[in-house]
């Protein structure tokens, strides 16, 4: 069976009220382009576009779907609102277009490559990686903190902007029990005091840390004795808002 790649998109921030509107489009036009060069380069791939955050699809810019048109074996685009949680918790919003899109695909292919156009690819090892050898691929980071600024401890995690799994592990994730993502604004609402004391008494990167994707997913992974190969780069570099760089999706540590 083929692999199929998942791209990944928030084109809610390309509509014309947005600040950032003008930038985010480029970065898509850009990404789109570079992700067609992979697919004429490696041809076993099937293409699926997905997104959370469109209630219009007809009023997308034109300039964004000129660029998907253009990606070789483009099977197919959804496109859907669903965002109420994912503006919340951006790994909310995968898990919701996972949960749209699997049920289509899961019986016709093997594995799923996840990724976001938005980011910048460097290089195209990882689509060579699984065009070679298809697998579970992944690439951790650590994050090395100190609880309270005294006990220091290491976190692993995922980064989520460029990884493959199989698809039924993948959707095993979205239907899980123990999930610790959330997807309906009705679990937000759940427990409010303890979220509330939860958020007022540790540090936020504790507090959110059963909810974050990139921690939530690793531990899924581990506890349900889920295959995947570790690899040092993804040949990507992702786009932190915060402070305007260019972050390297390589496996590290980081210091806080």
């Amino acid at each position: 069976m083929k692999t199929v790649v998942i791209l990944s998109t928030a084109f809610v921030t390309t509509l014309p009220d947005q600040p950032e509107r003008e930038r985010r489009i480029s970065q898509y036009v850009s990404g789109f382009g570079q992700v067609a060069e992979a697919g004429r380069l490696f041809p076993g791939f099937d293409f699926y576009s997905v997104d959370n955050t469109v209630e219009h699809p007809d009023r997308l810019d034109s300039r964004l779907t000129r660029a998907i048109e253009g990606i070789p074996a483009l099977k197919g685009k959804y496109y859907f609102w669903d965002n109420e949680v994912g503006r919340i918790n951006k790994g909310s919003g995968l898990v919701v277009q996972w949960a749209r899109v699997l049920p289509d695909i899961e019986g016709r292919y093997d594995f799923i490559l996840h990724y976001e156009p938005r980011q910048r690819l460097i290089d195209h090892s990882f689509f060579e990686r699984m065009a070679g050898k298809p697998d579970a691929y992944i690439c951790a980071y650590r994050d090395r903190l100190k609880f309270y600024g005294i006990f220091p401890a290491t976190y692993p995690r995922f980064w989520t902007g460029m990884f493959s799994m199989r698809t039924q592990d993948l959707a095993a994730y979205v239907r899980a029990s123990d999930r610790g993502v959330l997807t309906t604004i009705e679990e937000y609402r759940k427990w409010p005091l303890f979220r509330y004391a939860r958020w007022h008494l540790l540090p936020g990167w504790f507090a959110e840390m059963s909810e974050c994707i990139e921690s939530d997913l690793p531990r899924y992974v581990r506890n349900h004795g889920i295959h995947f190969t570790g690899v040092a780069a993804l040949g990507v570099h992702w786009h932190e808002e915060a402070t305007g760089k260019w972050i390297d999706l390589v496996d590290r540590q980081f210091d806080h």
